[in-house]
């Protein structure tokens, strides 16, 4: 069991920034916030993950929706990774992703799934 769970933590290897929006965002002269700007996002954590898929669509058909999947990465659970949304953003290997959704793995704080996308710029 000890080899399992240490090739299990092997596999996140490839490091991520987690970025949150900040509190008082820069505003343009009408008053708007550019969300694509990256100075109004701060770095929350680094931390590692693995990738389990690169690009993509993923349809629901009971729920008729789709939605454009660039990443699925998954990370350890902590209070950090389980607070994670939809307004964050991702740099992986230098690319900036938004936050489509996340969740715990079968709610056990074991593992957490992040659904990303590009990052409109």
């Amino acid at each position: 069991m000890a080899n399992l769970r240490n090739q299990r933590e092997g596999d996140y290897t490839v490091p991520i920034t987690i970025k949150k929006r900040i509190a008082n965002p820069t505003r343009d002269a009408n008053n708007k916030v550019d969300w694509t700007d990256s100075a109004n996002f701060e770095t929350r954590t680094k931390t590692f993950c693995r990738v389990v898929s690169q690009s993509g669509r993923q349809f629901f058909a009971a729920r008729q929706i789709q939605s454009d999947i660039s990443e699925i990465l998954i990370t350890r659970s902590s209070e950090l990774t389980r607070s994670i949304e939809s307004t964050d953003r991702i740099i992986l290997r230098g690319r900036t992703l938004e936050v489509s959704e996340s969740y715990d793995i079968g709610e056990r704080l074991g593992e957490i799934e992040i659904h990303c996308k590009e990052a409109k710029t």
